[in-house]
């Protein structure tokens, strides 16, 4: 048979954004972790309505069983974060996530120590303690954002959650502005979600018969 010799190779080509090893992995368990990645969003608004007003209209139990929401949030986003760490190494073969996640647990874990059973009312050592560890924690969750931007042939979703972590660090380590950090910071729990959901969809497309 002739062959021509500057004719194209006629190979499979190989899509960039096909998953890697997932072993360990399966759709189940990222559709639960995307489901939880969404309940986590709106666990943490109901968190701070019910802070708020509980605040403004002087209802002490509203602000308790705020407190308690906010402490269930808090330990779900770090499971979730850690959860996603291990993901994103499996499926996009990211690198340098361990020390944001990690050092987000425990600053995160001892914010909610600081301020658990007595609140922020007056600018002794808790509240000052506090407000150095939310300006850590967002120089943390830029960091992460940035780790995250610096993986290759991502997802839609997985790219914007970058961006949102990106937007959401610089907001919090003011402390001057980080109410408005609550923005970005729900977005990205969508984001998460929709990555959870896109991965278990890509293990489904895997396991069917071709």
């Amino acid at each position: 048979m002739d062959e021509n010799p500057y004719a194209a190779p006629t190979v499979e080509l190989v899509d960039d954004a096909a998953p890697h090893s997932l072993q360990g992995w399966n759709a189940s368990q990222l559709r639960v972790l995307g489901w939880l990645s969404l309940v986590s969003t709106f666990g943490t608004l109901v968190f701070l309505v019910m802070s708020l007003v509980g605040a403004a209209l002087r209802m002490p139990d509203l602000e308790t069983y705020g407190e308690w929401i906010g402490i269930a949030m808090v330990l779900l986003g770090n499971y979730l974060l850690i959860r996603f760490k291990g993901f994103a190494e499996a499926r996009f073969e990211a690198r340098g996530l361990g020390i944001p996640v990690w050092a987000t647990v425990a600053v995160s874990l001892a914010m909610e120590g600081v301020v658990f059973g007595s609140g922020l009312e007056a600018l002794d050592w808790r509240s000052i303690t506090y407000l150095v560890l939310t300006g850590i924690l967002g120089l943390l969750t830029l960091w992460f954002g940035i780790r995250l931007l610096k993986v290759q042939n991502v997802s839609p979703p997985f790219k914007v959650l970058a961006w949102l972590e990106i937007a959401a660090g610089p907001l919090l380590a003011s402390v001057v502005l980080m109410m408005l950090a609550v923005i970005p910071a729900l977005a990205a729990g969508v984001a998460m979600a929709l990555v959870f959901f896109r991965g278990a969809a890509e293990l489904e497309g895997l396991s069917e018969p071709r």
